[in-house]
């Protein structure tokens, strides 16, 4: 239906307040831009010994082999180069996409600044400073073309876990 310009169902779980995670859309990129790009048979064997084994890259096998195919465009791993400003921001503790990929692209933006929150991982939510300092900053940000105060990403921090 989206791809019809038919969103009626996304707005209707976004006022409901439900979560939306797009699986076709997840699969159409990772199948089509990602996984293709690996070699899966050295990825199982690199696998071996780990907590999980080839368990991650098995489904994500299946769920490729189910999907429709298409042909990513090369220029998608092409790195972009701009004077344009760009914040980065991440988590120091993010195993998906580390800080230290971040400091790599950020050498194809001289006019970039990077952020690692100390105490963050792929997903911020859950910090706190959300609201005060991540917003307000990224609205610094591009309010200024380029300038902000980073300190208060220090400061951000998870809530105590409820024993009870």
């Amino acid at each position: 239906h989206a791809s019809m310009g038919d969103f009626a169902a996304f707005d209707d779980a976004t006022k409901l307040g439900k979560r939306i995670f797009a699986d076709g859309l997840y699969l159409s990129i990772t199948c089509n831009e990602t996984f293709a790009r690996i070699d899966a048979d050295d990825a199982v064997v690199a696998s071996a010994g780990t907590a999980f084994g080839a368990y991650r890259l098995e489904r994500q096998a299946a769920a490729c082999a189910a999907w429709p195919r298409g042909v990513a465009d090369a220029s998608l791993f092409k790195r972009p180069h701009s004077d344009v400003p760009v914040l980065l921001v991440s988590g120091a503790f993010d195993p998906v996409t580390p800080p230290e990929w971040a400091e790599e692209v950020a050498a194809n933006f001289p006019h970039s600044q990077h952020v690692t929150v100390p105490r963050g991982s792929h997903v911020l939510d859950g910090l706190s400073g959300m609201d005060t300092c991540l917003d307000t900053q990224v609205i610094s940000f591009v309010d200024t073309r380029g300038t902000m105060d980073a300190s208060c990403f220090a400061e951000m921090h998870n809530e105590p876990y409820r024993t009870q």
